[in-house]
């Protein structure tokens, strides 16, 4: 079996696995998984001995992965994520190499993780500095007033105040490893996911005025490919809404038909484990308390025709394709919820804003508008095209 001597310098992490048997590989695996396990004591050697061999084994069986996958869950019995781990370890041994020793695992992934997501906020910025858009909106926010604030902020712990807001129409991060400007949303769905959507659930229920309205855009469903299942998203994020206070109210289904992902529909041709897709994305409505507002005689931007049309609860709406951000919807599709749910001079809140579509939607219908967005990228991106729209009206 082929083993690194105690104090191999890293820089020699992949001497010899080339040139190893597939068998010899394997049982180097079997037992490094073993001895990373048993370690009370750094084991960083270890890990990044044990993602080069399977970085190797991978390689070698690259047109038969299910094999390669049997046997890290079977043989080595861990997740296929784990073993990802230790492989991205190994690709950046000379960077892990030089970190303080002593570091777990977890804590050398997410220096990783972070040094990945500052390089891609930098070149995202450049991006945008050279297309134009990164600008500043000239005046946003009064000491105490505002009628229009495009900020950078945390959706978990929002700026606004208690019952500041009168419609929130937002889609938020989607748990899918989208890339949203420098940072990506790939969490773990049960423990890291779904308690960050209790509390901005909590968050939003907080800031709704009393008869307050939401409007969420969220998924049906995902498919965890690694894992092998789909999540009921939407029926999470109407359980944690109902746990925050807010009352149900009905749900719009959203046929944008702009959903490509064919190749996930499981077992072609057979029974044995298809996989269905639905085309659709749902907008689940609450209020705080009350529903009717008792506000028929204050002024509002839907027709009679507008609200025959869209009290029908399927729209059919084109997805938005935009190229600065990977999960946009389009204007109509704003422009609809702000005109249905609220009236003029009503303030309007997007914790999740991205490019800004919510927030250009409702400033064009006489809303007061706040919207916030943890990249600095896109609330940049959100300025800009407010900027623009202002400049344009001004003229």
């Amino acid at each position: 079996m082929l083993r690194l001597p105690p104090g191999t310098p890293l820089i020699d992490l992949w001497i010899d696995v080339q040139t190893a048997t597939t068998d010899d590989l394997k049982l180097e695996a079997i037992d490094l998984a073993l001895r990373i396990e048993a370690a009370e004591t750094d084991a960083r050697g270890l890990r990044l001995r044990f993602g080069a061999v399977l970085m190797e084994l991978k390689a070698r069986e690259k047109k038969k992965k299910r094999r390669w996958l049997d046997f890290v869950e079977g043989r080595l019995s861990i997740e296929r994520a784990q073993a990802t781990r230790y492989m991205n370890l190994a690709k950046n041994y000379s960077r892990v190499s030089n970190l303080p020793p002593g570091l777990s695992m977890r804590e050398e992934t997410k220096v990783l993780d972070d040094e990945r997501r500052e390089a891609k906020k930098a070149a995202r910025k450049e991006e945008l500095i050279a297309r134009g858009e990164a600008v500043d909106l000239p005046v946003l926010t009064g000491d105490t007033d505002y009628s229009l604030a495009i900020v950078e902020g945390n959706a978990a712990r929002l700026f606004v105040s208690d019952q500041g807001v009168d419609l929130i129409v937002t889609s938020p991060p989607y748990n899918l490893g989208k890339a949203y400007g420098g940072s990506s949303d790939r969490l773990d769905y049960e423990h890291e996911y779904m308690p960050l959507v209790a509390t901005w659930a909590n968050e939003m229920a907080r800031v709704l005025a009393w008869g307050g309205r939401l409007a969420i855009v969220v998924p049906l469903d995902t498919f965890d490919d690694g894992a092998d299942q789909h999540r009921a998203v939407y029926a999470d994020w109407v359980l944690e809404l109902q746990n925050a206070g807010l009352v149900y109210q009905h749900t719009i289904v959203w046929a944008e038909d702009t959903i490509t992902k064919t190749t996930a529909r499981g077992s072609v041709d057979s029974p044995s484990a298809p996989h269905v897709i639905a085309r659709v994305e749902m907008i689940a409505v609450f209020s705080k308390g009350v529903w009717n507002l008792g506000r028929n005689s204050d002024a509002h931007n839907l027709s009679h025709e507008q609200w025959l049309d869209w009290t029908n609860g399927v729209w059919r709406i084109p997805g938005e394709r935009q190229s600065l951000h990977p999960a946009a919807f389009p204007e109509a599709l704003a422009d609809r919820l702000v005109r249905l749910y609220s009236f003029q001079g009503d303030t309007v809140l997007d914790p999740f804003l991205g490019s800004g579509t919510t927030a250009l939607a409702a400033v064009k219908l006489g809303r007061n508008v706040i919207g916030i967005d943890r990249d600095p990228e896109m609330v940049a991106l959100a300025r800009g095209r407010l900027a623009a729209y202002l400049h344009e009206e001004s003229n």
